[in-house]
């Protein structure tokens, strides 16, 4: 959801990306106040971004299975 409470789409590709880009900013030391990357991450479902992943992961298997039964 937008800041005026509207809904957004994105690809599931663009969610984790950016999630993970702030994650790892948030993580590397660079900077000495991490508190805006968490308010920004509080705006994220951790759930729904590992259930993306495994769903990525899963979808890749079946598309190789696929093409070597071909």
């Amino acid at each position: 959801m937008d800041n005026k409470g509207k809904q957004q789409a994105s690809s599931a590709q663009d969610y984790i990306i950016s999630y993970e880009t702030l994650f790892n900013e948030a993580r590397s030391g660079q900077y000495s106040v991490i508190q805006p990357y968490m308010q920004q991450l509080d705006k994220y479902d951790a759930r729904l971004v590992q259930e993306i992943k495994v769903a990525q992961q899963l979808s890749k298997k079946v598309a190789v299975r696929l093409l070597q039964n071909k």
